[in-house]
């Protein structure tokens, strides 16, 4: 429950066959999870969900949106427990898997396989070929072009912050009073804000981009990550802090 949860606690729950967990951040939706939709939070529908992708004459670059996704081998997610989600205006929220794969076969073919345990111990897969698009900018449904959308601009944020972060190795951190030895796993010391001119034109071009994307999927939520790169594009150095 709320924002500084024992993330470490979280995965041993998650690893226990049947558990489930949830991250609660107001007293409302602490209502809504225990009351309108309890009945989800402790109905298992499958075990032991395993997701992978058989990349023949394709090398799997990436794998985005499952932490248990392996892009070293053909697993895509594995979910210990499987819970129903509620709905919402008759639609069901929930994740995207992207794959970035770069084909190294002209024979190339791809099978999704899906694999899990009933309640009742009973297991079973099925398997689908997939089929690639003739071209770019080829999208089954508006989620999957926003999930792409988002994905190039974490990808594109990350390799920024991981070269301003290499920059300043020897700094000593900006305002962090905590010790280098006393960080968390996923924690860094705060370094001055740099935009390299090459990154300022790439900033304003994937601004560009998203701002077309945002259009194409009708969805006003973007203009969070539309602020934050005009606010990287026009950036001049000052000395402000930033973490990956």
């Amino acid at each position: 429950m709320g924002l500084d949860a024992n993330a470490e606690l979280a995965d041993a729950v998650s690893g226990i066959r049947g558990a489930n967990h949830y991250f609660i951040h107001s007293a409302d939706e602490f209502e809504q999870r225990l009351g309108d939709e309890f009945d989800y939070m402790v109905t298992p529908l499958v075990y032991d969900l395993d997701l992978t992708l058989n990349a023949d004459g394709y090398d799997i670059e990436a794998v985005h949106g499952s932490p248990s996704g392996d892009a070293t081998s053909d697993r895509l997610m594995h979910v210990g427990t499987l819970f129903p989600s509620a709905k919402q205006d008759g639609e069901a929220r929930g994740g995207v898997i992207l794959v970035r794969l770069t084909q190294t076969d002209t024979n190339a073919t791809l099978e999704l396989q899906a694999s899990w345990t009933e309640r009742n111990g009973t297991g079973h897969t099925e398997c689908a070929t997939v089929t690639m698009p003739d071209g770019p900018g080829s999208f089954t449904h508006t989620g999957v072009r926003k999930a792409v959308a988002l994905a190039q601009y974490a990808r594109e944020i990350r390799g920024w912050a991981r070269d301003v972060h290499g920059r300043a190795a020897n700094a000593a951190g900006v305002d962090d009073w905590l010790l280098p030895t006393q960080h968390g796993e996923h924690e860094r010391e705060s370094v001055p804000l740099v935009v390299p001119d090459q990154y300022g034109h790439r900033f304003a071009t994937l601004r560009n981009y998203l701002a077309d994307e945002m259009e194409a999927v009708n969805d006003e939520s973007l203009s969070q990550e539309l602020s934050l790169l005009g606010t990287l594009w026009q950036s001049d150095g000052s000395q402000k802090a930033v973490s990956e």
